[in-house]
This record gives C-alpha cells, structure tokens and sequence, in this order.
C-alpha cells in the first residue's frame, strides 16, 4: 500500500469535511463542507478503508458544494489545503495546478465527494483538476510512524481549505472563502485491550471470593462504554458458551432491569471501568457457585463496528453456611516472614497475642478476592517483597 496515495486521495481529502464555519469575507463563491458519520463518528479509521478500489473510487466520506453567488461567470478558480497535526505540526500542502482552474456560471452549484477528488473532477465541470501535493519534513516524520500500523493514529487533525481565484494560492491568487476544520477527537490508540482485574482471575484458577457484592474492575478508556456479563456456570457447558448465549440477548442500561437468561445473574452497559454488582435487578450471586465473567467494547471505525472484550474471569463465593459446598481450608504455617508482615498489618503486640492464641492463618483476602494454599502463599511472598523494598505502607492499622 502507497501510504502517501491513499492519504492524499482518501484521508486528508475526506477530513477536510466535519462541518465548519465559511470565513467571512465578501466574496461571491461559497463552500458548504459536510463529512459523512462514517468519517467523523470514526473511533478507529482504517488506512485499508481509505484506499480506492480499481475503478478509482472508494468509500463516501465527504460531500462539498461550492457555488457562485454572483450574477456573473466567475473567475477562474483554485482550490487549495493544507493539513496538520497536534502532535507534528504541518504535513501536507495540496494546491490545484495553474493549468487546471475550473469556473463557475452564474449561480451555478457544484457538489462533489471525495470520489471525485481522487478521480481528478468536478461533476458539471469540463476538463480535470489537479493537485501538486507535498509532504512537509514533518509530514514524512508522520508517515513514517504509521509503518506496521493499519490504523490512523489517535491525534487532532486539522484541516484549512482554500478557493482563489484568478491563479493558485495565497502567492499570486485572489482569496475567496475558506473552511478550517478538526477531527480526532473521538479517535482511539488501535491497541484498546481490555484488562480484568478483580474479582477472581481466568478461567480455571479456582479463585474464591466471600462478598455476595463485589465490585468489577477492569483496565480499559474510562470514557468508554462496556457490556458486562457475569454467568453462572452449567455443568457440560464451558464458559465461552455460556457467554456467547448471554450475547445473544440485550443487555440493560445502567441501574435498570434486564430479561435474564436461567444462567445469566448480570447483563449491563455501564460508562467507566467498574461496577459494583447490585442487590437488585439481577440473579443474586450464591454460595458454593462458581461464575464466569466477560467485558465488551464496541467500536465505531470506518470499516464498521469493532468488538474489543477482555479474557473470561472465573471466580466462587465461599460458602458460609459449611455445608456440603463447602471448599477445604489449607493452614499456612506463621513463620518468622508472615509474622513480620502480620505485625506490620496488626502491629506486633496484636500479632503476638494472635499466634500465643494458637491462630493460624488459613486464608488471604485481597479486594474482595480470597486467597488460599499456595495462591495465598504466592501473594503473601509478593507483599513481603514489597514490605522489604519499602514500597508497601500500611495505614489505620489496629496498633
């Protein structure tokens, strides 16, 4: 793919078109600039989408109309843009050449696409229009780092579009009318992984928590919108199924009811990067059950919507009541490390008391996430690491 073609021909003549304000002056030719959602509601813009096919042509992304106010045939005119970047600066100059104007007669509207840039035209128009387009330094320094990258870059993007009259540009041209327009404010890095963080861990870990309540947290845009699923799990059935089926159905607003599947306890959309499970609206979590959750993404990009979700998270709700759920507590030894930690926790005259007493510690509870066996041993090491390094300070502890 020829990045410098497909810019030229697709992208930066398709931005020039998020609706602007015309300048004010008082000339008789007018530019009306209108971008399609395609182009301007784009999260991600696709480089690939950009391209032109083999008839010349593409996707629409813009419509223009320039038309002549006057009472009279106008001058030969020009059109002129240019294009930067918030984070390069100037990186492209496209001015019509001097040999190709087009006129206008009197009243006369023109309305093209972007389709009709790349094919060299103006609908109604005799003859072709052409453009000496060039790449500033930082322009090359901006197509350099797209190597690899079949996405447009997050950034703000600038574009200020131009009509002369009588020669091209602002050396020897008259000026006419101009639009300057942005875009990239709803534009995102390509890489928006999704994270999950608590409760539990992936599938398959035997993670045990004890709050019938907790809170789902995971990394992602804190301005994005995420669909949350948590299922119960059925026996003969994996996770991905269950999910899947959950999918398949709507989900609920924010703090309003959905028609859950018999599995389903949670299905919602909901802004930012948590949310606390509800005591209503839902299927209550149960002791002894294991449950499988699931984040969503969607993202609207020239080429359609794009999915994004996390990895399926597995987590059980120890059971309180010892009955027959009821998962095997394992006994770590309280040696001369943990009761290190242990004081630093409780503060030493607690943590004596507790070990005269003969307590042991049988499990770890982390952010509403409990630890047991080995994993509660592997968490401990990583506290203790963190307590000998320094970067690990505790505050309101029962000294």
């Amino acid at each position: 793919m020829d990045l410098k073609n497909v810019l030229f021909a697709g992208f930066f003549a398709s931005i020039l078109f998020a609706p602007g304000l015309n300048a004010q002056n008082n000339s008789q030719i007018e530019l009306d600039l209108q971008a399609e959602p395609l182009l301007s509601n784009s999260q991600l813009i696709s480089l690939v989408s950009l391209a032109l096919d083999e008839t010349g042509s593409g996707a629409r992304l813009f419509t223009f109309a320039i038309q002549n106010m006057s009472g009279a045939e106008s001058a030969p005119l020009f059109i002129e843009y240019t294009a930067t970047t918030s984070k390069f600066g100037l990186i492209l100059e496209a001015v019509q050449r001097e040999r190709t104007p087009f006129r206008l007669l009197p009243g006369q509207v023109v309305v093209a696409s972007n389709n009709d840039i790349a094919q060299s035209r103006l609908p109604g128009i005799s003859g072709t229009i052409n453009f000496s387009a060039n790449f500033t330094n930082s322009g090359e320094d901006f197509l350099n780092s797209l190597k690899g990258s079949s996405q447009l870059p997050a950034d703000v993007y600038t574009i200020t579009m131009s009509i002369f009259s009588n020669a091209p540009g602002a050396d020897g041209g008259t000026f006419e009318t101009s639009q300057t327009v942005t875009i990239g404010e709803n534009l995102v890095e390509d890489d928006e992984s999704i994270f999950s963080l608590s409760p539990g861990d992936v599938a398959g870990s035997d993670m045990i928590i004890s709050n019938p309540f907790p809170e789902f947290r995971w990394e992602g845009r804190p301005d994005q919108t995420y669909r949350l699923i948590v299922v119960n799990k059925v026996e003969g059935e994996g996770p991905e199924t269950l999910i899947e089926s959950a999918l398949s159905t709507d989900a609920a607003r924010s703090n309003m009811s959905a028609n859950l599947l018999q599995f389903e306890n949670l299905d919602i959309t909901t802004q930012g990067t948590s949310f606390q499970f509800p005591s209503t609206g839902v299927q209550p979590l149960r002791s002894g059950e294991t449950y499988y959750w699931q984040v969503f993404s969607v993202l609207q990009t020239s080429r359609g919507e794009d999915i994004r979700s996390s990895e399926i998270w597995e987590f059980t709700l120890s059971d309180q009541s010892g009955g027959r759920n009821e998962i095997a507590r394992e006994v770590i030894e309280v040696d001369g490390e943990i009761f290190l930690l242990l004081s630093a926790i409780l503060g030493e005259e607690k943590a004596l008391e507790l070990q005269e007493n003969g307590y042991q510690l049988s499990s770890l509870e982390l952010d509403d996430t409990e630890f047991r066996g080995e994993l509660a041993n592997e968490k401990l090491e990583e506290l203790l690491e963190k307590l000998r390094e320094g970067k690990l300070k505790f505050t309101g502890s029962s000294r």
